[in-house]
């Protein structure tokens, strides 16, 4: 039998996992130069097909990036944040430097006319809402 602690970890693993995958999708989609509806499948009939929650959440970072043409680098950062990520957290996720992260955060924020994590999140919650 495992511990409660060890299914955790495994479990924190799955995640974080599963969360770089979906930055790297939106960091290579930014740095193909897709906009997000070019990046979504049409079914037969021409209409989308019905997206997991995860996918329409990266399609609305993807939004933002694209609205506020933001870089490949500044879009990895823009979902990390937007999933409650701390600038400590962006710095190990993306192997770079605490400042370096920081100075990423800052151009986020002042390209998307923002001023706090809380009010990215609101504005990708807002974006995923209307999809």
């Amino acid at each position: 039998a495992l511990s409660t602690g060890t299914i955790e970890r495994a479990f924190d693993v799955m995640l974080a996992k599963q969360e770089r995958q979906a930055v790297e999708r939106l960091s290579q989609r930014a740095a193909e130069g897709q906009t997000p509806n070019e990046s979504a499948a049409k079914t037969e009939e021409g209409h989308a097909p019905e997206e997991a929650p995860g996918a329409l959440f990266d399609r609305a970072c993807m939004t933002l990036a694209s609205e506020a043409k933001l870089t490949a680098r500044e879009t990895e950062v823009l979902a990390l944040l937007a999933r409650g990520r701390t600038v400590g957290y962006v710095a190990d996720e993306l192997v770079i430097a605490q400042n370096t992260a920081k100075g990423y955060v800052k151009n986020v924020y002042a390209k998307l006319g923002i001023h706090s994590r809380q009010e990215l999140i609101d504005a990708v919650e807002e974006l995923y809402l209307r999809m």
